[in-house]
């Protein structure tokens, strides 16, 4: 079964990069999860418990049992309380006890009709801004329940060829052997080439992310290791590449974030994108297998032989 949320009261980044993990929580992982607009048309809501118009326009609804307060404070009756910084594996986490405990009670958690329940355009404020000026969800994020049906059971698909072609035997099927690596600098791009082509990789080096965007046209890739900000940018070039169609029998690639410093925002952001630990320069080989071992990628040569 699949649930609706409503994410009320964000800034536009944590609203783009929250309603990315909804749709890709993890690799390994299916969602379960359809952002929508309204709020009553919503199973649950996750709200930024630290905007006042948010909480408000939640407590007029009459939903606050079925919100998810991350902030300093949350209402009384609220379904759950978390703290930040925003951590979408753990409000995954909680969302799926609550959606387990409804499934168990076999309780709705929409109501029925209501007249003047407000919608998230009502409740939702960037900082320092009026409720009046509410953030537009852009079109190009609205994803209609059947789309996110279909995607979701491609992945599946795509996931369990995966698994499977880790159990056959080997040389039953063949490992991509391509990897993309985005980074501006000459000199750190051919490192990461070099550590990579050592594995066995055939290494595909661009510095731009309209370079990157061209490259996802030609060929399938194992991992793709990016050096970009998470801005609209980042996260626009992230979605792009999620929806890329894998190719059977293997899943979409390996995406893994490189950068010269780990600051604590670094890892909030990259978990926010549905990204792992992102990994510091300077690389090495141990850090670099580490990583791809972690996001489920085959090493297509063995690389203690080189």
């Amino acid at each position: 079964m699949r649930y609706r949320i409503a994410l009320c009261g964000f800034s536009e980044f944590e609203y783009r990069a929250m309603h990315f993990s909804f749709q890709h929580p993890s690799r390994f992982h299916e969602s379960m999860y359809d952002v929508v607009d309204a709020l009553s048309d919503a199973d649950f809501a996750v709200v930024d418990a630290d905007s006042k118009p948010a909480v408000r326009g939640v407590l007029q609804s009459g939903r606050v049992a079925q919100a998810v307060f991350v902030g300093n404070e949350a209402p009384e009756g609220a379904a759950r309380h978390l703290q930040r910084p925003i951590d979408p594996t753990r409000i995954l986490r909680t969302l799926d006890e609550l959606t387990t405990r409804q499934a168990e009670d076999g309780a709705p958690t929409r109501p029925g009709p209501r007249q003047g329940l407000p919608t998230l355009h009502d409740i939702v404020s960037r900082p320092h801004a009026p409720i009046e000026a509410a953030a537009v969800i852009p079109p190009a994020l609205s994803v209609s329940a059947p789309q996110a049906a279909a995607k979701a059971a491609a992945r599946v698909r795509a996931r369990q060829a995966r698994f499977a072609s880790d159990r056959a035997e080997p040389g039953a099927v063949a490992p991509l052997r391509d990897a993309l690596v985005l980074d501006p600098d000459r000199n750190a791009n051919a490192l990461l080439c070099e550590l990579l082509e050592r594995f066995g990789f055939q290494t595909h080096p661009v510095a731009t992310v309209g370079q990157a965007a061209a490259q996802f046209t030609r060929r399938p890739f194992a991992a793709v290791f990016l050096d970009i900000a998470l801005d609209d940018g980042g996260v626009a070039l992230l979605q792009q590449i999620r929806a890329l169609p894998a190719p059977w029998p293997h899943a979409g690639p390996a995406v893994l974030l490189a950068t010269a410093q780990l600051e604590p925002t670094d890892r909030v952001r990259a978990a926010l994108a549905g990204l792992g630990e992102p990994l510091v320069k300077p690389l090495t080989r141990g850090s670099v297998a580490r990583a791809l071992e972690s996001a489920g990628v085959a090493l297509p040569a063995d690389a203690r032989r080189h």
